[in-house]
């Protein structure tokens, strides 16, 4: 419970920074949002279509490029590897995505060295605290950003 409590604090706090920066009159960029996502192309993977313009906007907004994929509901599960391929950063909430689609996007991550991020759930609080806590390859267990899904792995 308190690692919970520990990754809800996080994305909490990732939320009203982003919510500060928005308010401000644009003289303060979000500085670590910023380092992670200017210049590299982000591939989201399921979530929730509602909350998906959300996470774009601050992909764009931060400098990063976007492209997102349903995971093989509407899209074709055959363009995943393509998608992957072109990502520099991939991220997919583990509540919103097929148990096969989140297997076989980990093996695509790691058969072509691209960094995966599996998020807690389909928020933008929980992307941008997943980017601005560093979005490398390292699946730390001590990280709550990182942690490993008991679902997927």
């Amino acid at each position: 419970m308190p690692r919970y409590t520990l990754t809800l604090r996080h994305e909490l706090a990732a939320a009203e920074s982003e919510l500060r920066e928005l308010s401000d009159d644009g003289s303060t960029p979000g500085r670590r949002l910023d380092e992670r996502l200017r210049g590299r192309r982000v591939l989201y993977v399921g979530g929730r279509p509602s909350s998906t313009p959300a996470i774009r906007d601050l992909v764009l907004r931060h400098g990063g490029e976007f492209q997102r994929h349903d995971g093989g509901l509407e899209d074709r599960k055959g363009l995943l590897a393509a998608a992957v391929a072109w990502a520099e950063l991939v991220a997919f909430p583990v509540d919103c995505i097929d148990h096969d689609a989140a297997r076989n996007l980990k093996r695509l991550c790691t058969r072509q060295s691209v960094p995966f991020l599996a998020l807690r759930c389909a928020s933008i609080a929980s992307f941008a605290t997943a980017c601005s806590t560093g979005p490398g390859p390292s699946t730390e267990d001590d990280d709550p950003a990182h942690a490993t899904c008991l679902r997927h792995g």
